[in-house]
């Protein structure tokens, strides 16, 4: 008998504790996951464990990046699980740009770091919003698990 696992693919962190953010998103019913939940209030909880990939394209990530890039992956994966409509996409990625503009004073940066941090979140929220004309949040291809063998 073969031994295999599953797994799926494609994350960079894990998720300590449970996380919160309400947004302006309105689904028509509440989205109830193992790892997020998107209330009909605008609720978007994360849960212990959640995983995502953080930060994507021509960007790396940063301390204050990473709440807005966990928030966007849940509103995305529900999207691309076919949980939330795909004409959100637009307030997923609003709210993305919201928690930057929040976060970037997260650590008192001085006024030219500050300055150019919401320059830069500017230009990486207009690159998702690019991005997202182009993006097939697919439900059938969206981190899908993966078998793999155990070589013996």
């Amino acid at each position: 008998m073969k031994k295999t696992i599953q797994y799926k693919d494609g994350y960079k962190h894990q998720g300590q504790g449970d996380h919160c953010y309400l947004s302006r998103l309105r689904p028509i019913r509440s989205i109830d996951e193992s790892f997020y939940s998107i209330t009909k209030e605008g609720w978007v909880w994360g849960y212990h464990g959640y995983a995502w990939d953080g930060a994507s394209g021509p960007t790396k990530d940063s301390l204050w990046t990473k709440r807005a890039s966990y928030f966007h992956d849940i509103g995305c994966q529900a999207i691309g699980e076919g949980l939330l409509d795909p004409e959100d996409r637009a307030e997923v990625d609003q709210m993305f740009y919201d928690i930057l503009l929040i976060d970037l004073e997260a650590d008192n940066p001085k006024p030219i770091l500050k300055r150019l941090r919401k320059i830069r979140a500017w230009y990486w929220y207009r690159g998702v919003r690019l991005g997202a004309k182009t993006s097939k949040l697919d439900p059938t291809t969206y981190h899908i698990t993966i078998t793999a063998p155990d070589y013996e």
